[in-house]
């Protein structure tokens, strides 16, 4: 006979064992979590990261409903469901695309224009023009302090 374990009852998680659902309160997280070899655990956490899991008292059917949100599936939520991808510098998901190629191939193509330009008019650090906007930009570095 299936129970809920005394642990999870102690963390606010009531079982229905007769509709294999649990009720478990707002960010918290539980799931099937396979170990390999047709290993299979519940696992729980009561602190589920910011914004991964539902925040509020939440019935799910084990193995066919996620806690998690924003495209997020696995242990406390930790990755993105495919076919998304994390964005850089925040924790949403979203659809990857192959545009990042183009940014790609355009900064390499001008990073080659850019060297050519520089051999063709043969611009050094240390003599012509450009030694006077390094100056220049170094100056103004130094005594930003000054100058705001």
């Amino acid at each position: 006979m299936c129970t809920c374990p005394i642990q999870f009852q102690n963390l606010g998680v009531s079982c229905n064992v007769d509709e294999g659902t649990v009720t478990i309160p707002p960010n918290t997280w539980i799931g099937v979590i396979n170990l390999g070899n047709n290993e299979t655990v519940v696992g729980f956490s009561n602190h589920c990261p910011i914004n991964f899991c539902k925040h509020k008292m939440y019935t799910v059917l084990l193995e066919k409903t996620s806690v998690c949100t924003l495209n997020r599936e696995g242990v406390l939520c930790g990755q993105c469901s495919p076919p998304y991808s994390e964005v850089i510098g925040d924790y949403h998901c979203q659809r990857c695309s192959n545009w990042f190629l183009l940014v790609i191939i355009v900064f390499g193509i001008v990073g080659v224009l850019l060297v050519f330009f520089i051999f063709y008019l043969k611009l050094t650090l240390a003599s012509g023009a450009v030694n006077g906007v390094v100056f220049y930009a170094n100056f103004l570095y130094v005594n930003r302090l000054l100058l705001s």
